[in-house]
């Protein structure tokens, strides 16, 4: 047991010295730049999906609060259920969509660049 554990802990140490990388190997660094080819015009492109994605989801919002109301005022359960889904599935497609950037950058600077993560792992 003893033999598992020292083995455990030269590999656990030998890992962080290294920053799980190979010395001397290839490092891989990630700086996003629009600039580069076609950089604006993919960000138009996306910038307009995302217009058509909020004009769907408005009008799926009409058309489950318009289901939810007639259901509601027939008694047919089955409208009224497909109705609310829609209307919750619509308002969660937006806020995902208005959300979608500032999570995805978010995410981006909580990973840090590879050199960051190294020296928070060996105190340096």
């Amino acid at each position: 047991m003893h033999a598992i554990h020292s083995l455990m802990y030269q590999v656990t140490t030998t890992t962080v010295a290294a920053g799980g990388a190979v010395a001397g190997g290839p490092k891989v660094s990630l700086h996003p730049n629009s600039t580069f080819i076609f950089g604006q015009a993919l960000t138009n492109l996306v910038d307009g999906l995302g217009f058509y994605a909020l004009i769907a989801s408005l009008a799926g919002l009409v058309v489950g609060a318009g289901l939810w109301a007639v259901g509601s005022n027939s008694q047919n359960f089955s409208q009224t259920y497909n109705g609310k889904k829609a209307v919750l599935v619509s308002a969660a497609a937006a806020l995902v969509l208005g959300a979608g950037p500032q999570l995805i950058n978010a995410a981006f600077s909580i990973g840090g660049t590879p050199d960051q993560s190294i020296n928070a792992q060996t105190g340096r």
